[in-house]
């Protein structure tokens, strides 16, 4: 995430038009994931101790919708962070706070050279 706000930083420096923005898909759980025969198929048993779980939790394919609005909505701006609604956990993706670490900006510009060293690779390079 820390790599990804200082990627749209170095985008947006740089005049690009690229974004980046940054998902999560809080908490899921296979068992709560429907059947797609013949590819993956729920048993009873699977579903039933699903159950508890699926109070806080949610299936995969509800996850990815966090990835999904970051692609398809027009408002969604590069430095973002989208999640689930409730609690970060489940539910529809919602933009979220940046806040702590993921707001130091020091510490995402030493995670950039640093990987950049440990690479070879110097991403900014490219940004254009």
């Amino acid at each position: 995430m820390l790599f990804g706000f200082e990627l749209d930083r170095r985008l947006h420096a740089a005049g690009s038009t690229t974004l980046s923005v940054i998902t999560h898909p809080g908490g899921a759980l296979d068992s709560l994931t429907p059947s797609r025969p013949p590819v993956r198929l729920r048993t009873t048993g699977e579903r039933l101790c699903g159950l508890p779980a699926g109070l806080l939790l949610q299936s995969k394919e509800a996850a990815a919708w966090p990835a999904v609005r970051a692609v398809v909505d027009p408002s969604v701006r590069g430095g973002q962070l989208l999640g689930p609604r409730v609690f970060g956990i489940r539910g529809l993706p919602t933009l979220e706070p940046i806040q702590g670490h993921l707001a130091d900006t020091v510490l995402a510009a030493r995670l950039w050279t640093a990987t950049a060293s440990l690479t070879g690779l110097d991403p900014s390079l490219n940004l254009r």
